[in-house]
């Protein structure tokens, strides 16, 4: 069986994180780093996608059939790019929003 290095991107952070996590935010914490950093990447794709289609819509001004085809890459790229967005939009509203307080709330003894 022959495995991509591809694969190894998503086995790196759990060898670093290998000692786990203790607590349900320190979890959260790390699941919430890594879906930052895959849709950082998938932005960067999408990017390079709008542009290369932009770029082929152009270069095959006079052939109709290619300009649809680009056309369509276009349009999927640009609906990538707002769904990114609106991922890295959640995750930062869920990070800020939540602050310190994210998980179970711990009852302590009231302060005189």
């Amino acid at each position: 069986m022959k495995r991509s290095p591809l694969a190894l991107l998503f086995v790196v952070p759990s060898v670093a994180f290998a000692a786990g996590a203790t607590t349900f935010r320190e979890a959260a914490d790390v699941f919430i780093d890594i879906l930052q950093g895959i849709s950082l990447i998938l932005l960067m794709a999408m990017g390079v996608g709008l542009i290369y289609s932009l770029f082929w819509y152009f270069a095959h001004g006079d052939d109709e059939q290619a300009r649809e085809k680009y056309r369509s890459y276009m349009l999927w790229s640009i609906i990538g790019v707002i769904v990114t967005f609106g991922l890295w939009g959640i995750l930062t509203l869920t990070t800020s929003s939540l602050g310190d307080t994210f998980g179970i709330p711990v009852l302590g003894r009231p302060s005189p």
